[in-house]
């Protein structure tokens, strides 16, 4: 495979004690080098990276594919049907996975993929340039992520209607209405979808007021147990089974985590991906189970 990208993400330092790059691992004459070098020489430089990276501390595992290329492993993986798919923030986040033998509808949709279980559904379009972060691009997780600059700004951390979910995996719920939970993050959005009257005149109350201060809200959420819907720029988790009760508690297959004690640390991602802070992960692909 011809390499066409180069290991650089953003973060153009040099650490004084061992000469390279802190943000993609490379020393001086290989970043001045780079865009003049064949394909064979910069394959070189990759295959030295992963062990620099883990004798230095320094770099970010991105792996060394194309645009295409990067496209195209996420679309296979995808269709295989296997695996954990999480969509979130540091504290929350969606999981979509099938249950042993659960059957798994896929279905293909302009740039992306569908896959649907009766207990929730996952869709992903790529319309945008991505890169992919791996320590262990065999193993997982392999994190999907955008360039800061492709985001928009913090949205209000506050609860506010969007309106019919017109964009639903699900056809039947198009005419659901869909609350922002108002996380705040660039990244994610963490909704609910409902038709139930009661709880959407709960919700509309509780507009333009922040989640984490509204234990009471928290509470009707989980009694009432509404679809949940996490999206981020790449892909979208629908989460049809009824919120698990109890303290840890997970259910198989697809699932959602709301933890208000994480959220309030203000970290836009989970440290344990290792992104830079030039890329925020908008999908993660774990091969085993998470």
């Amino acid at each position: 495979m011809t390499v066409l990208t180069s290991p650089c993400v953003g973060i153009c330092r040099l650490d004084e004690s061992t000469g390279l790059c802190v943000g993609c691992a490379r020393d001086r004459d290989e970043i001045g080098g780079w865009s003049t070098w064949t394909a064979t020489r910069r394959r070189a430089v990759w295959a030295r990276l992963a062990s620099r990276r883990a004798a230095s501390g320094l770099g970010h595992p991105v792996l060394d594919l194309s645009t295409a290329d990067t496209e195209r492993r996420l679309l296979d993986s995808l269709r295989a049907r296997t695996g954990t798919w999480t969509i979130g923030t540091h504290g929350g986040l969606a999981e979509f996975s099938r249950v042993d033998d659960e059957p798994v509808a896929c279905r293909d949709i302009a740039e992306g993929v569908v896959l649907e279980t009766s207990r929730g559904a996952l869709g992903v379009a790529v319309t945008t340039r991505l890169r992919a972060f791996a320590a262990d691009p065999e193993a997982g997780p392999v994190t999907y992520a955008l360039f800061h600059e492709k985001l928009p700004p913090h949205p209000p951390a506050l609860v506010r209607e969007i309106g019919p979910d017109r964009d639903s995996l699900d056809p039947d719920r198009r005419d659901a209405l869909l609350f922002d939970l108002g996380l705040g993050r660039r990244q994610v959005a963490f909704m609910v979808r409902t038709g139930d009257a009661r709880l959407i005149d709960r919700l509309r109350a509780a507009e333009g007021v922040s989640l984490m201060a509204d234990a009471e809200l928290r509470a009707t959420l989980i009694e009432a147990s509404p679809h949940r819907v996490v999206k981020s720029p790449l892909a979208r988790i629908e989460v049809y089974q009824p919120i698990a009760r109890g303290a840890g508690a997970s259910p198989d297959g697809p699932h959602t985590h709301l933890l208000t004690d994480l959220l309030a640390l203000g970290l836009d991602q989970d440290p344990a991906l290792g992104l830079p802070e030039t890329y925020f992960g908008v999908l993660t692909h774990y091969a085993q189970p998470a």
